[in-house]
């Protein structure tokens, strides 16, 4: 009876060592992508120029793993991956592309790489993330980047247009896609240009259309500059005394 038992035992231990040696296979092995750098700093970058960041990605793991497509986080981005197997400690390069176009300021892109675990019985998809950041300084700079004003007074504000990459610039024409705001050109020199933007309150609905003041230029890159405009809502304090 005992011999039964100790048998019945010792093959229940085999089902469950045979069990996890099929379905965990590298219980106690690592995999794991890495890249010399998750965050590449571009630092400060023209508008409409192109940055290409050359990445190398190594398998740190124990076990071999495979590449998969390259995914970027919008169109201006682009990755080629290299859609191979790497051994544990092997390495191989790719190089990421993004373009910011138009933007101004602070941007940042990113880059997933997707790979697999040949080893592995469920080919979950692992993914390492690299992402890419500049400053992006525009052919003409504007102080401020946002007109603010009260919806309940009539106001002026002053644009100030200053060389960025173009040294040199013309304002072709301004204006405003809303009948609240009026645009003149209050200076002009050869190295600057001021806008007076006046706002009439009577003329605001707030609900029409978002409010933006559109400069044409002669740069090579912003053909067309938008600048936002918020307009703080009027509070209503009647009553409160």
């Amino acid at each position: 009876m005992i011999e039964k038992s100790l048998i019945i035992v010792l093959i229940c231990v085999g089902v469950v060592l045979g069990f996890f040696s099929v379905f965990a296979p590298n219980v106690n092995q690592i995999s794991l992508l890495e890249a010399d750098s998750t965050v590449y700093d571009c630092g400060e970058i023209p508008q409409g120029q192109p940055q290409t960041c050359r990445v190398r990605l190594m398998n740190s793991g124990s076990v071999t793993i495979c590449l998969l497509e390259a995914q970027a986080s919008c169109s201006c981005t682009v990755a080629v991956s290299p859609q191979i197997t790497l051994g544990p400690d092997e390495s191989t390069f790719t190089e990421i592309t993004w373009n910011p176009g138009l933007k101004r300021g602070k941007r940042k892109t990113a880059c997933l790489f997707p790979y697999t675990v040949l080893a592995s019985s469920d080919r979950k998809i692992h993914y390492l993330k690299v992402s890419l950041t500049a400053v992006v300084q525009p052919d003409i700079k504007l102080v401020p980047d946002v007109l603010v004003f009260d919806a309940s007074l009539p106001q002026t504000r002053e644009l100030l247009l200053l060389p960025g990459v173009a040294k040199k610039f013309t304002i072709l024409s301004a204006k405003s896609n809303h009948p609240a705001f009026t645009v003149e050109e209050a200076k002009r020199n050869s190295d600057k240009d001021k806008l007076t933007v006046e706002f009439k309150p009577e003329l605001w609905d707030g609900i029409s259309t978002i409010p933006v003041i559109e400069i044409q230029t002669n740069t090579q890159h912003e053909k067309v500059i938008r600048v936002p405009i918020r307009v703080r809502p009027q509070h209503d304090t009647e009553g409160i005394l």
